[in-house]
């Protein structure tokens, strides 16, 4: 997992490309292949940094995951269920 935080001024998709950039890096480095599992991203907003986290898997190019990514939404809302 890769994640970012930005300052007011950057985008969703800036951090994102960034992530992704950086997981690409830390796989070659490895020689493997990164295979992108879900992203979870948010735009900045008045006193709400922008962010994103990218969870990706490192394989060897000849891995049956390294095929097209079937990517996962992040939850929007979170629920907790508490019971006494």
């Amino acid at each position: 997992m890769i994640s970012r935080k930005g300052s007011a001024l950057s985008t969703e998709s800036s951090l994102k490309a960034k992530c992704y950039r950086d997981a690409y890096k830390y796989c070659i480095k490895r020689g493997l292949v990164m295979v992108p599992v879900s992203f979870t991203g948010h735009e900045p907003g008045f006193g709400i940094m922008g962010s994103c986290e990218v969870v990706f898997r490192a394989v060897s190019t000849n891995d049956y995951e390294n095929a097209r990514p079937n990517m996962i939404p992040g939850a929007d809302v979170i629920i907790e269920h508490r019971e006494r």
